[in-house]
């Protein structure tokens, strides 16, 4: 399994990649610290844990190239911002 894990924070990529190596020790895990990093591999992941508000593009924006190509990517929203939380289900709702 293809795993991405997009966060501007090191300690939280880092975190996140740890938890994952954790559960799914087969996995193939990269990370990304900012969402341009993960659109210019041109790699497709099975899943990808994304960070909202980030620098620049943020990761609803990201999330909408997979969803536009209608890959079946699982697309995991971390934020610890409440409204955010609406905007990510936006995604899921056309």
């Amino acid at each position: 399994m293809d795993i991405a894990v997009v966060d501007d924070e090191k300690a939280i990529r880092e975190h996140i990649c740890g938890l994952v190596e954790e559960q799914l020790p087969e996995s193939r895990i990269e990370a990304y610290a900012a969402d341009a990093e993960l659109l210019a591999s041109g790699k497709r992941f099975d899943i990808v844990f994304l960070d909202i508000q980030m620098e620049g593009m943020n990761g609803i924006e990201a999330a909408r190239g997979p969803r536009e190509r209608r890959e079946d990517t699982v697309l995991v929203f971390i934020t610890g911002i409440r409204d955010y939380v609406f905007d990510a289900f936006d995604l899921y709702g056309s």
